[in-house]
């Protein structure tokens, strides 16, 4: 947990990013700045199929034998 809040430690005092004139809505963050909010907000979720095998390793089911 500690690597997640350094790294978001890291993003927050990053010079913020360019944004069009005129533009709406939320800024944009960096992305690994998403990433590491997506880790820290799904943390149980994230290797759960470590564990679980039942939950698949990826979601993409393209290329998977229907059974």
């Amino acid at each position: 947990m500690a690597i997640l809040t350094e790294g978001l430690a890291f993003h927050e005092r990053q010079d913020p990013l360019a944004r069009r004139p005129g533009a709406r809505g939320r800024k944009a963050k960096r992305p690994g700045h998403n990433l590491l909010v997506r880790l820290r907000d799904y943390r149980d979720d994230v290797l759960r199929f470590l564990t679980d095998f039942t939950v698949p390793f990826t979601v993409s089911i393209k290329g998977t034998p229907s059974v």
